[in-house]
Parts: structure tokens; C-alpha cells; sequence
């Protein structure tokens, strides 16, 4: 007998884009409205490193897509993939490795379908295609644009949102599970040297935007949370030498909850 008729994919153009930051703890979020605005909905645990063979079209665009993960060409026979991390997928050094599982809405609706054109963002925020012979590298931000989707075309905001929200509760109960608590009010960071390491100064980043720097031992720099978004942020601590060289980063995810004012 006949299955059920296959599920219609959406004529709304463009329902939404997919970033993906190449980058440990690099932000993946999703927009419903062309870039405007932003949701995050997973991090990644393990940038990619290097390409592998498996693409079946020269374009830069997704080669396949599933519940399990995303592939998508970068020209010369090369692929890089989009998947959630396991054991086995840590074997796989031309994969992005992200910290929710497949059972998430990221997986289960939002990676883009074949075809959906691949984009590298640069600064500024201007996107260009992937260049052919394009090897992924730490900090890369890519950029894919979804050109049907199976989800209703009304609703494809409030799914967005739930899976924004599904990810801050993860993140919530993985802090409690620890025994720790979001932060809130003046946030005082250090950055925590090797033994010998003597830096000419040190700088913080938050989310990417430069926030102090200071070249005064013990490299103390203090924030207060409540003039950010409350949510997850990514703080980064550079040391540097004389010439302005980075000599170690490290990086640390924090959660802000602040009261409303």
C-alpha cells in the first residue's frame, strides 16, 4: 500500500541562516529575519582543522543534511562537516564539533538542506563565497543560508526561539549539576599566567569585543554584568609580549543573570 504523501518544503525564501564560528566555544546561532537579528543555540566544542573528500558538486554549498549532521563542499572534491559531538565524531578532524546532541532542534530542523549556498563572513560582516581550495581555519565564521525548510512558514520564528531556549536551559542545569550559579553584578577576571610567563600586558575580550587591557600584574579587569545581555558570554584572555604578539589565550564560557532594573 501507498506511505503517507512526503511533507512539503516551505516557498518562503530564505526562512532562515545558520553561523557557525570555527573556533573553541564559537557561537552557532540561527536568524529568522536575514541577518538582523541573532539567536544563539550551541557552541562549539572542537574547531575543524583540515578538509576531506566527499563532495559530489564544485559549488560551495551543502552536500548533504540530516538529523546526524551537515556536509558541505568547499570546492576541489573537499567537504567540511557540521556535527554533534561523540566519541566516533571525534576522530573525524574535518568536522566542527558542537555541544548538543542530534535530538536538538538544531539537528532535528535547522541544518540547512542540500544545495543551501556556504559563505565565509569576513570583517565587516561581509559574506563571500567559500573560495575553491578552502581549507577551514581557527575563528573562520561560516555562513550558510537555508533556501526551503520543512518547518511551517509560521512558525518558523517561535521554533527558532525554542531552540535558543532549550540551549539556556542546558546551559543553566549543566551549571547547576557543578554546584555553581549564573553571575551577576561587577564579574572580576584575572588572567591566571603560566609560571615564568612574563607578558607586557594582557587584554580581555568578551564575545569577541576588546574590554580592557592592562599591563599591571596581576592583570585584573572588572565588569559589570549588568550592562550586558543576560546569558551566556565568551571571555577570552590574551597575554601578550612587547611586540604585541599573543603569547597564551585562554577561554571560559560564563553565564550572566542579572535582575531586571
Amino acid at each position: 500500500s501507498a506511505g503517507a504523501p512526503a511533507p512539503k518544503t516551505q516557498d518562503t525564501p530564505e526562512p532562515f541562516r545558520l553561523r557557525v564560528n570555527n573556533a573553541l566555544y564559537g557561537p552557532v546561532e540561527i536568524s529568522t529575519d536575514r541577518g538582523s537579528h541573532w539567536l544563539l543555540v550551541a557552541r562549539v566544542l572542537r574547531p575543524a582543522t583540515q578538509t576531506a573528500p566527499g563532495a559530489q558538486s564544485r559549488l560551495p554549498e551543502v552536500q548533504r543534511s540530516s538529523d546526524e549532521g551537515l556536509a558541505f563542499g568547499v570546492g576541489a572534491g573537499m567537504i567540511v562537516r557540521i556535527l554533534p559531538d561523540n566519541p566516533l565524531n571525534r576522530k573525524d578532524k574535518a568536522a566542527i564539533l558542537l555541544n548538543v546532541p542530534k535530538t536538538f532542534a538544531l539537528f532535528k530542523d535547522f541544518m540547512p538542506p542540500v544545495g543551501s549556498p556556504i559563505q565565509q563572513v569576513l570583517s565587516g560582516n561581509s559574506a563571500v563565497p567559500i573560495p575553491t581550495g578552502y581549507a577551514p581555519s581557527e575563528g573562520d565564521t561560516i555562513l550558510i543560508t537555508a533556501q526551503r525548510t520543512l518547518l511551517p512558514g509560521d512558525k518558523i520564528d517561535a521554533y527558532a526561539k525554542d531552540a535558543a531556549d532549550v540551549y539556556r536551559e542546558t546551559v543553566l542545569s549543566r551549571l547547576r549539576a557543578k554546584g555553581k550559579k549564573p553571575l551577576s553584578g561587577i564579574l572580576e577576571i584575572t588572567g591566571r599566567l603560566a609560571q615564568g610567563e612574563e607578558p607586557k600586558a594582557v587584554t580581555f575580550i568578551v564575545d569577541g569585543v576588546m574590554k580592557g587591557i592592562t599591563n599591571t600584574p596581576p592583570f585584573t579587569l572588572k565588569c559589570d554584568t549588568r550592562d550586558w545581555a543576560n546569558g551566556e558570554h565568551l571571555v577570552e584572555i590574551r597575554a601578550l609580549d612587547a611586540g604585541g604578539a599573543v603569547l597564551t589565550k585562554a577561554k571560559q564560557l560564563i553565564y550572566v543573570q542579572n535582575p531586571p532594573t
